[in-house]
């Protein structure tokens, strides 16, 4: 099918994305052990109409003083939800707000096509501790780009923004 053609594509290009990316210029609130600054958040998430739908995991990558990308898996009520967002973030202090907008494709048994959704995180706040600790607390606006029936007439209407919110607990390495 053609749809499990563009997934390969969007996850090795999610997996690969980074490799000519140069952060040597970035700064971060947390240093690794041999005293260079931390790049990558690993962080579990919960979420409520959220990129990675009810519960996954994220990773995020630091660009520069104020952009990072992300790139999260999970499972939501629509089925497994693979995302990428860039977000900006306000410095690289350990309190910052944070906001992104990226998209989410969704694959789920109980349909026979991808369902793409976008994803606004208008408002997110960060904590880092210097330990590396993180806790993330965003909220925004998703939105599929088709119908998503669930199940028993219930499902998503094609372009109703919808209201999202998400919790993430992290670590950076």
């Amino acid at each position: 099918m053609p749809w499990r053609r563009f997934v390969l594509i969007l996850l090795f290009c999610t997996c690969t994305s980074f490799a000519g990316i140069n952060a040597a210029h970035a700064e971060a609130a947390v240093v690794d052990t041999q005293g260079e600054p931390a790049r990558h958040l690993m962080s579990a998430q919960l979420g409520l109409g959220a990129s990675i739908g009810l519960i996954g995991g994220a990773w995020a990558y630091v660009i520069d003083d104020n952009f990072l990308f992300e790139s999260a898996v999970g499972v939501g009520l629509s089925g497994a939800q693979f995302s990428v967002m860039p977000l900006i973030v306000s410095s690289s202090r350990p309190s910052r707000f944070i906001a992104g907008i990226g998209l989410a494709l969704c694959l789920s048994l109980d349909f026979d096509y991808p369902v793409v959704w976008l994803n606004l995180d208008a408002l997110g706040y960060q904590y880092i501790a210097q330990s590396g600790f993180t806790f993330t607390l965003s909220g925004g606006l998703t939105m599929p780009f088709q119908d998503v029936p669930i199940t028993r007439g219930f499902g998503f209407d094609a372009f109703i923004p919808l209201p999202q919110l998400k919790i993430g607990l992290g670590w950076w390495l």
